[in-house]
């Protein structure tokens, strides 16, 4: 079938954003409109505009009932969802997208005859694109600039901005996957054509034992998780060399599922549970995957990442080791006891479905204090534990790191 291949580029930064596509020239400017999302890191909540000095065509349903009273306007304004690209483009060449307040040019530079397929395609680009809510071209660079540096002091902080404004980082493998839900035409993909889709750079051997690894972690860290968060995690520490569809097969093959159950790790994709997760309720189960939504995932720096690939790690905090010193010192346990005692309450609570002041009452029952003023101390101290405990209903989280997150990021427009 016939198709365009378009160019987008960024206009207003000096970083060189760009994206080149395929897509069947019977597509309407609204499904031009959801490939550029998918291409970039935007999530269609918006109106947008594309525009020439001839035509505006927008999803703005009031601005186009206003232009109907208005008999000075100078070009046509129409709905996109009923504006063919093939109408534009065989007189047009370029066109500017306008979205969140950023800017695209849009230039079409070549007709294709025998495009196979019924939806886009990701032809080539490069660089990170500005997520949603992003503002300004300054505050982008500043952002890129600390997201790719684990050693910016504002890095974690930009990070989970990112992660709950849709922010994705360049991929070209998924972007193709993204595109192929744009059905544009129903047409079965010819087989007589000569058209290829470019072959994108992925490495031929990834380790697959490292990614039984990440699995493991993700169960560790998250309790229930997707095979997303595995990917965005190995993502954010190799780059872009995985995609969910060749980690689903490592899992699908069922040579590490002893591996996977040594460290209490099930693996069903595209999901991945703690062993701990099948001795909760129902009701239990179905709260934490609802507390989960829409929550960024917490993806530390591989070292640490890869110690929560073994269930024998805890992360021993500031505030776990007040614990345990105050443990020593007034009940003359062993360490080994002390901390058995600090494991069983993360442990405990580490699902998130506790409140603080139960979790924490229930375990000072196991110990005989002195006196009040002490018992006072030890709700202290192991309300700071199950503050700074990494919570699976926050992601890896823990409800301190989250209740300082500081958002929105300041404005440069």
């Amino acid at each position: 079938m016939q198709a365009y291949v378009f160019k987008l580029k960024l206009r207003q930064t000096a970083l060189n954003v760009w994206r080149r596509f395929i897509i069947p020239s019977v597509a309407t400017f609204h499904e031009l409109h959801e490939t550029i999302q998918r291409a970039t890191s935007f999530n269609q909540k918006g109106h947008y505009v594309f525009a020439t000095e001839q035509l505006y065509v927008t999803n703005d349903a009031y601005v186009i009932e206003q232009s109907k009273e208005d008999a000075t306007l100078t070009r046509s304004i129409e709905f996109s969802t009923k504006v063919l690209l093939s109408s534009i483009f065989e007189q047009e060449c370029s066109v500017t997208y306008e979205y969140d307040g950023w800017v695209f040019d849009v230039q079409c530079e070549e007709r294709v005859d025998d495009y196979p397929y019924g939806h886009p395609s990701l032809l080539g680009g490069a660089n990170d694109a500005p997520p949603e809510q992003m503002k300004g071209p300054e505050t982008f660079e500043q952002f890129l600039t600390s997201i790719h540096n684990p050693d910016d002091p504002r890095h974690g902080e930009y990070k989970i901005w990112g992660q709950l404004n849709g922010f994705r980082m360049y991929h070209p493998e998924r972007v193709n996957e993204a595109l192929e839900s744009i059905q544009v035409t129903e047409d079965e993909p010819s087989t007589s054509s000569r058209w290829q889709r470019p072959e994108h750079e992925i490495p031929a051997v990834i380790d697959r034992e490292e990614i039984v690894r990440y699995a493991i972690a993700c169960a560790q860290l998250y309790g229930i998780a997707s095979l997303t968060q595995l990917v965005d995690a190995f993502t954010e520490h190799y780059g872009p060399v995985l995609t969910e569809d060749e980690a689903a097969e490592v899992f699908d093959s069922g040579m590490y599922d002893a591996m996977l159950q040594r460290q209490l790790t099930t693996v069903y994709p595209p999901h991945i549970m703690h062993e701990q997760i099948r001795q909760m309720t129902r009701e239990e189960v179905n709260w934490l995957v609802e507390e989960k939504y829409g929550k960024p995932s917490y993806i530390p720096t591989y070292d640490e990442w890869i110690r929560y690939a073994s269930v024998d790690y805890e992360e021993e905090t500031a505030e776990v080791l007040a614990l345990k010193r105050a443990l020593l010192d007034d009940f003359r346990l062993t360490e080994e006891e002390a901390l058995t005692l600090i494991w069983s309450f993360v442990r405990d609570v580490r699902w998130g479905g506790r409140t603080e002041f139960e979790a924490v009452q229930d375990w000072l029952a196991m110990l005989s204090f002195d006196c009040s003023k002490q018992m006072k101390r030890y709700f202290t101290l192991v309300s700071n534990v199950f503050q700074t405990t990494r919570l699976w209903s926050h992601n890896g989280y823990s409800s301190e790191e989250l209740s300082v997150l500081r958002c929105p990021l300041p404005s440069d427009r």
